[in-house]
């Protein structure tokens, strides 16, 4: 083991495998205590205040960085601050979750909380959920909830939805508006699950939301997909529009702005082009979207409808390729 009396190491930083340069080569930090200790608190969901009780906490306002709970910044009252303690007020709703702590920042690092503090659950609601209409067991529908106390942004939240089928089929969050309102898109199915009638599940930051058991999804029976596709090649260098036919029976009227194709790189996933759909046919069931070029290789199609959802395309591939037919010297 190798030891030191060293109280000021130096640090050394690489960036992307480089070594950085430090400014005077004079690098260094220094290992200080713990200010103080938390020994316990209260919250008040009412007045969204914090009471925050201790020992040898900070007394100057200029010492402390900031203090949060329950993933909200709480504003310090300032004529509260002692040695032994602070009040402060969410700056908006907290957010769900179970067994948080206050979480205070003292210039010198984050203070402690005792062991026997003990943490407080914040619990959320939801209220809604749009659209009304059946699920694709193909997934690929977006669902917008409302409620309250949910998180304003992914950063720093464990959010997880899923449904109550017979393998928990999840919905992947990716729309946060105001703590009121969370939106995600549905993954597939099982088909074995069609037509089947499932309540929603919600857990943030540990805490499962109450959900009324009137707010559920249904599945489809049916599947769309896609007939023809025409051409199956493209240029990696010139635009080309690409016709697509789906299944007659397909319910909703079609229109350009309800569609989103894209194309997905069979070698690299992160790799995707994503197609402007020019033209629709309602009475053939068919559409048209230009492709722009991209690398070349294999490429994944991927239909969405807004409405619908996955429109099957696994059958068909988007060979982007080119070849050289004739030289000539002349």
């Amino acid at each position: 083991m190798i030891k030191t009396y060293e109280h000021i190491p130096q640090l050394t930083v690489h960036v992307d495998g480089y070594p950085a340069v430090c400014q005077n080569l004079d690098c260094d930090f220094a290992y200080v205590e713990p200010v103080g200790e938390i020994s316990g608190f209260t919250f008040d969901l009412a007045s969204k205040k914090v009471v925050i009780t201790g020992t040898n906490l900070p007394s100057v306002m200029t010492d402390i960085r900031n203090i949060t709970f329950a993933k909200t910044n709480c504003e310090i009252v300032e004529s509260t601050l002692t040695s032994t303690g602070v009040d402060c007020i969410l700056e908006r709703e907290p957010t769900c979750g179970a067994n948080f702590l206050p979480n205070y920042i003292h210039k010198l690092g984050k203070i402690p909380v005792a062991s026997t503090a003990t943490g407080v659950n914040v619990d959320c609601t939801v209220t809604a959920v749009t659209p009304d209409t059946p699920l694709n067991l193909l997934g690929g529908n977006y669902l917008f909830f409302t409620g309250t106390n949910l998180p304003w942004t992914d950063f720093g939240n464990d959010v997880e939805l899923k449904f109550s089928d017979s393998q928990s089929t999840t919905c992947t969050i990716d729309h946060w508006v105001s703590g009121a309102e969370i939106g995600c898109k549905t993954n597939p199915f099982s088909e074995s699950d069609a037509g089947q009638t499932l309540n929603v599940i919600l857990t943030i930051n540990g805490q499962p939301a109450t959900i009324d058991n009137s707010i559920t999804v249904v599945l489809r029976s049916e599947m769309h997909q896609v007939v023809t596709m025409v051409p199956t090649s493209s240029s990696p260098v010139l635009k080309r529009p690409i016709t697509f036919t789906i299944t007659d029976t397909f319910p909703y009227t079609l229109a350009k702005e309800d569609f989103r194709v894209t194309a997905i790189s069979q070698d690299d996933p992160s790799y995707i082009k994503y197609l402007n759909v020019i033209s629709v046919d309602d009475a053939a069931k068919s559409f048209t979207a230009m492709f722009g070029g991209a690398y070349s290789g294999m490429f994944d199609i991927e239909i969405l409808h807004t409405t619908f959802g996955t429109i099957k395309s696994s059958d068909f591939t988007l060979d982007v390729s080119a070849e050289v037919t004739s030289v000539s010297t002349n």
